[in-house]
């Protein structure tokens, strides 16, 4: 996976142009990025149950996930 800016996404400071070998997807950023730290959010999950300190950084995920929304 690739992103990649196009003339129109310039235009349009909201999308991303995801590009998955030979298919392109136009994505909202917020979108995009709230799916993101939904994931980091499950991974750290998993991350906890073997470490405590992990809990730190998923804190800090739904800190930066309430900002978005």
């Amino acid at each position: 996976m690739r992103l990649a800016k196009t003339r129109n996404e310039k235009r349009n400071q909201n999308g991303l142009l995801i590009i998955i070998g030979n298919k392109k997807y136009m994505v909202e950023k917020k979108e995009f990025f709230l799916a993101l730290l939904s994931a980091a959010d499950v991974f750290y999950q998993y991350l906890e149950q073997c470490d405590v300190s992990v809990l730190e950084r998923k804190n800090k995920i739904r800190e930066i996930r309430k900002k978005l929304i």
